[in-house]
């Protein structure tokens, strides 16, 4: 169970909300988290970002979860009282924030919320993970809410389940990040699974997600990678686009 009074070095004398688990962290630090379900406090980048989350992970720190991953779960909050009808809000906080080359393994991450307003701006995206390019691996995104990129922005997504998640508009699972070895089902929003981004999609499944298009930036490549749903590349020419070995 941990106490966040606690100094964090040994499992007997664990902290208890990833808050403070992460709050001495150092460059370079692994942080361990046992199993549990992580849903208490949170925290900003500041300066970086203004929509709240369960843990911001900063300077090259990692977190791992220890045990099973259905087990080991970042949970954000919905806006009960402001919220649209998804719980979208000024009161909904996102599930991770990731900078400065930090990595998040191996947790389920459910019910990150993010605000409700029109713009396409930071608070308003990513209701599991924003980052400036950090990898999340091995990890479940399911349940999360934004109104653009409901799973994930700006994100390395590597080995991940990126399910049910809702955007009400573009973007319903990701937006400029690459995925690597994920499986993608059940998405739903607006527009398409993954906007305006350079990314790598490769090793993918990709299946079952409302709006099945995506749209490919330049040194976008899709390779060796399952799409059973209707894909177009839309905001440069097809042939600056590699796709390649994909159903």
């Amino acid at each position: 169970v941990g106490k966040d009074t606690n100094d964090g070095w040994t499992p007997e004398t664990a902290r208890h909300s990833l808050v403070e688990a992460v709050r001495d962290a150092v460059a370079g630090d692994v942080i361990h988290a046992a199993e549990g379900v992580y849903d208490e406090k949170s925290a900003i980048y500041p300066g970086k970002t203004v929509c709240p989350a369960r843990v911001v992970l900063t300077n090259r720190v990692t977190l791992v979860a220890d045990g099973d991953v259905a087990k080991t779960v970042i949970k954000g909050q919905l806006d009960a009282t402001e919220g649209d009808d998804e719980k979208r809000g000024p009161n909904g906080i996102r599930c991770a924030t990731l900078c400065g080359n930090s990595r998040l393994v191996g947790f389920t991450l459910t019910d990150g919320r993010s605000g409700k307003a029109t713009d396409n701006t930071e608070p308003n995206n990513a209701g599991g993970v924003y980052s400036d390019g950090c990898v999340v691996s091995d990890c479940v995104i399911t349940n999360c809410c934004a109104m653009r990129f409901a799973a994930a922005q700006n994100t390395v997504l590597v080995r991940c389940r990126i399910l049910d998640n809702r955007a009400a508009n573009n973007g319903n699972a990701t937006g400029g990040g690459s995925l690597y070895g994920c499986y993608l089902d059940g998405n739903n929003g607006k527009a398409g699974w993954l906007v305006n981004s350079t990314a790598d999609i490769i090793g993918c499944t990709i299946t079952g997600n409302n709006k099945g298009e995506f749209s490919a930036m330049a040194s976008t490549r899709m390779i060796d990678t399952v799409c059973l749903c209707p894909t177009r590349t839309t905001s440069l020419p097809p042939e600056m686009t590699v796709i390649s070995n994909c159903v």
